[in-house]
């Protein structure tokens, strides 16, 4: 819980403030202080120009009273913060209290999920491998870190893939969890569906027997998609490739001419693999929880850096910059697998909630996605409270950018399980930059195509966001 003070006095500030205890004689408490103007207020005689308000970070000392005195020369503010002081708890709010340090955080992990690992689909050893840097990390902060097992079925792509057109190779990638081709792949011409200008269809020459579908897609370059049970119906259970727009006129001169057409895309489905979710738990005052949701898995072509890393690490912030005390609710940061296809690790979650019958704490859900595609606001959500909550954090921190509220119930992609009438719900992306067309689903989705910047606000804006929510 964030504990605030306005202080005035004639002695001059220190970053550290003594905190009394109930149980004073067995330990002490020191505060670092993060120092914000107040906006719209008056002067007081001692600041002359600007009040300011104090917001405590609570780091657990062993240092007395006297001794605190003696060596810091601060003022002293006493007051007692009962049940907020916990010796107990990991404290790791170090690692992000200043914007340097949270930059450097960034870069770290950046480096570690995305190029040292690289990319992670669901399930994989690589993603596996993520966890383990994900518990580590939960662990500098959080008292209660736990892998969420479960097992499933894991699609993958055996081998490499490639398309020619006229002998010309092209990019095309095999949606994620569609039917692969036999060995030596598929030979044929193309013709337009007749649902869909951007829908084609790969067929054996001179009948109408159909191999494959192509899609052009809306974005300049080819990317994988999930082939979902709507998809493999409308397919009917065919291999699906995507096409990038500025191929169009390719394959449309491609089906007027009726020119040779070869694919190759190999797949494989690897039965009962275990897979696992992190969760890490801050414990509260009440058992009213707060779920936070940030996935951990990438698509097969991108080492994932905008989608989702840096918003996973972002959420990794929030855990360490409330670490160390009890809030008044529970908070719980969850990063599920199988986003990517069909939000299989979300869902296997909330099942072991409900059986185990403490799915009704949850009040609240917070899903992040794609975070830092840019520096305007997608917001998911109908409950005018805490988009309200959202707003003015944004204002208070001044941070520009459009912020844009689409009509729907909060629960949106991996928040999508949760969904449950008892349950306050928003879920935030970004845009407003070329970065999603230049890196979604890429293998351009490198750390060097993160803004520090966007990540900064995001983080000013939540870590205020999540302390208004805990107050509700």
């Amino acid at each position: 819980m964030h504990e605030y003070f306005n202080y005035s006095g004639t002695q001059s500030l220190h970053p550290y403030l003594y905190l009394s205890c109930k149980k004073e004689e067995e330990c002490a408490c020191s505060v670092t202080v993060m120092f914000f103007p107040l906006r719209n207020r008056r002067a007081n005689k001692h600041f002359p120009e600007k009040e300011y308000q104090m917001e405590g970070w609570i780091q657990v000392e062993t240092m007395k009273r006297r001794d605190f005195l003696k060596t810091s020369g601060a003022a002293v503010l006493t007051v007692s913060v009962g049940a907020n002081c916990f010796a107990g708890l990991p404290d790791s709010r170090k690692l992000v209290a200043t914007a340097a340090d949270r930059e450097r955080y960034l870069a770290r992990l950046l480096q570690e999920l995305c190029i040292d690992i690289g990319p992670r689909p669901y399930s994989s050893p690589e993603y596996l491998r993520a966890t383990e840097v994900v518990m580590r990390e939960m662990k500098l902060g959080l008292p209660d870190v736990s892998y969420d097992p479960f097992t499933n079925d894991r699609w993958r792509l055996d081998g490499s893939q490639s398309m020619t057109i006229d002998g010309q190779p092209i990019t095309a990638y095999l949606y994620m969890n569609s039917p692969g081709t036999p060995p030596g792949g598929l030979t044929g011409v193309l013709r337009l569906s007749g649902d869909s200008e951007t829908h084609y269809q790969l067929v054996v020459p001179g009948s109408d027997q159909v191999l494959a579908h192509l899609f052009i897609q809306s974005s300049p370059h080819a990317r994988p998609i999930y082939y979902g049970p709507a998809l493999a119906e409308r397919v009917q259970n065919l291999p699906a490739i995507g096409i990038g727009k500025d191929d169009t006129n390719t394959l449309a001169q491609a089906a007027e001419r009726g020119v040779t057409v070869t694919y190759e895309g190999r797949a494989t489905w690897d039965h009962n693999v275990e897979s696992r979710n992190v969760v890490g738990i801050l414990p509260g005052e009440s058992e009213e929880e707060c779920v936070f949701l940030a996935h951990l898995d990438t698509v097969y072509t991108a080492p994932g850096a905008n989608d989702n890393t840096a918003t996973l690490i972002l959420m990794l912030m929030w855990a360490h910059a409330f670490s160390g005390r009890r809030p008044r609710k529970t908070l719980t940061f969850i990063t599920p697998d199988v986003e990517e296809c069909g939000m299989t690790g979300a869902s296997k979650y909330v099942e072991k909630r409900k059986a185990a019958g403490t799915f009704g704490r949850i009040k609240y859900v917070f899903n992040f996605d794609s975070f830092t595609w840019g520096p305007d606001f997608i917001i998911y959500g109908r409950d005018d409270g805490l988009i309200s909550i959202f707003n003015d954090a944004k204002k208070e921190h001044n941070i520009g950018g459009e912020v844009k509220v689409n009509d729907h119930d909060g629960f949106w992609l991996d928040a999508q399980p949760f969904r449950d009438e008892g349950i306050r719900a928003i879920s935030v992306s970004t845009g407003g930059s070329d970065v999603f067309d230049r890196c979604w689903h890429q293998p351009a989705d490198l750390p060097e195509n993160i803004s520090v910047e966007w990540v900064e606000n995001n983080f000013l804006i939540f870590t205020r966001f999540i302390g208004r929510v805990l107050e509700l």
